[in-house]
């Protein structure tokens, strides 16, 4: 990673550089929201216990505040995913559905997975859906770009490990860099 990724990556991270007041919104209440807070925080909290990962702590906070924020109708996480990433979904809405089979997981209006348990080719269809978006924790090598190739209009959120996009119609395609969990 060069300077100027560094130097980009510090700024979006924060929201500057950000030129969407949806995308900026996303920032800064949700991805890295500084000191706003929300209520399902304790709950995620009492899920990780005494002995927690300070990184699945910062991933089910930002799933909250995804989740708050953009409302979506259905979810999908895998089967045996980390209870705090439940109680995040159900913290911003216990009426929100969660569907774990993954052959129903294109469906779903926010997709929630990690590395290669869902295909490409099942991302790529969910980015074709209007007002879809995905969540990627350890995304393997090369995806992200392939991803960016296939989403229509919108945002994408990439970090050194993770990446979130949506599709939003009538916004033009953008890539921001930043540090994501």
């Amino acid at each position: 990673m060069g300077l100027w990724d560094f130097i980009n990556r510090y700024r979006h991270t924060r929201g500057y550089g950000v030129h969407s007041p949806f995308g900026y919104s996303l920032v800064t209440r949700a991805i890295h929201p500084g000191d706003y807070g929300w209520y399902g925080y304790d709950e995620i909290d009492s899920t990780l216990g005494d002995d927690y990962d300070r990184d699945l702590r910062r991933e089910a906070r930002q799933l909250l505040g995804l989740t708050a924020i953009l409302h979506p109708a259905t979810v999908f996480l895998p089967h045996g995913s980390n209870p705090a990433y439940y109680a995040a979904i159900h913290s911003a809405d216990t009426r929100t559905p969660i569907q774990r089979h993954s052959a129903r997981a294109a469906e779903c209006e926010m997709v929630c997975t990690h590395g290669e348990f869902l295909s490409l080719a099942t991302l790529k269809d969910v980015l074709q859906k209007p007002g879809h978006w995905i969540v990627v924790r350890d995304i393997p090598e090369g995806w992200a770009d392939k991803l960016f190739e296939a989403l229509p209009e919108g945002l994408m959120f990439e970090g050194p490990h993770n990446l979130f996009a949506i599709h939003r119609p009538e916004m033009q395609r953008v890539r921001y860099t930043m540090s994501i969990g």
